[in-house]
């Protein structure tokens, strides 16, 4: 089992600033899309954006209150593994799998 360790200080404002630029590349991303639209698979492209701009948003909100890193669902740690290839993740990997 793999274990979260906390960020220094100075890696939480890296990961701040970095979760920050995330998060306006998917605001402009999600801003050219079209809203109303009949093509199923932009639909999903949309809804996907939206979704990861979610958790970028959560994770910058959890990351303020000293909550990041704390799996939403069951209050686990987030491995580093998974929080290093998204650092947006929300859920552990076995949460995120139910």
């Amino acid at each position: 089992m793999t274990t979260h360790i906390a960020p220094h200080p100075h890696e939480l404002s890296d990961l701040n600033d970095y979760l920050a630029q995330v998060e306006r590349a998917r605001q402009r991303q999600l801003d050219s899309l079209p809203t109303a639209d009949r093509d199923v698979v932009a639909a999903a492209h949309r809804a996907s954006v939206e979704r990861i701009l979610h958790d970028v948003r959560t994770a910058r909100q959890r990351l303020r209150i000293g909550a990041y890193g704390e799996c939403t669902q069951c209050q686990g740690s987030i491995a580093t593994e998974r929080l290093e290839m998204r650092p947006w993740a929300t859920t552990c990997s076995r949460c995120s799998r139910r």
